[in-house]
């Protein structure tokens, strides 16, 4: 978990403090834009939540944030070990699938160092499968179909190199635009 942390303008009225509940990354701009009292496009994909930092709303307990890794890049490339991953993180757990089905499952609380894997035992069964119920919402919300990396690679026509990532050493594949952004934008 990473923290976000924002600094308001003090005709904000938005005092210090911390939100405990987990954020996605696409919930930043429609949050910052609904603290600046700006309209969020209705294609927006994230959650507006402003009313939480200015302390309005709680969040509800069991809200999760989608994390996902949709390909290995870089030096955690799938030579290297890497591998896709889609999952969600509560403000008490972390769940996470690969390809093959449940990877991952960790108690933040009892496990903060996240060193005890619950996947898979019938203590927690009941958990798993309310987390991946949540998995697959957001899976559907956001049009995920949870593909092989190499075959997003593919369908956005990026060049790789042997590592099955783009090889930003190599000038002939920096400022690359995938596939689905020329045809929207015409390039």
């Amino acid at each position: 978990m990473v923290p976000f942390l924002l600094r308001c303008p003090k005709d904000w009225g938005v005092g210090a403090r911390a939100i405990e509940s987990p954020i996605s990354t696409p919930d930043i701009m429609p949050t910052i834009l609904g603290l600046s009292r700006i309209a969020i496009p209705a294609t927006c994909e994230g959650q507006d939540l402003s009313q939480e930092v200015l302390g309005v709303e709680r969040s509800p307990e069991d809200r999760s944030a989608l994390i996902m890794c949709p390909g290995p890049f870089g030096q955690w490339s799938r030579v290297e070990g890497g591998k896709e991953y889609r999952g969600v993180r509560t403000k008490r757990y972390t769940y996470v699938r690969d390809l093959k089905g449940p990877w991952l499952l960790y108690d933040n609380q009892a496990d903060p160092y996240q060193l005890n894997n619950l996947v898979g035992k019938a203590s927690v069964s009941k958990l798993q499968q309310e987390l991946e119920g949540q998995l697959q919402m957001w899976l559907r919300k956001t049009g995920d179909a949870f593909l092989p990396g190499p075959e997003l690679i593919r369908r956005c026509g990026y060049k790789v190199n042997k590592n099955e990532t783009v090889d930003y050493g190599n000038p002939d594949h920096h400022g690359q635009i995938s596939v689905s952004c020329r045809e929207e934008f015409g390039k």
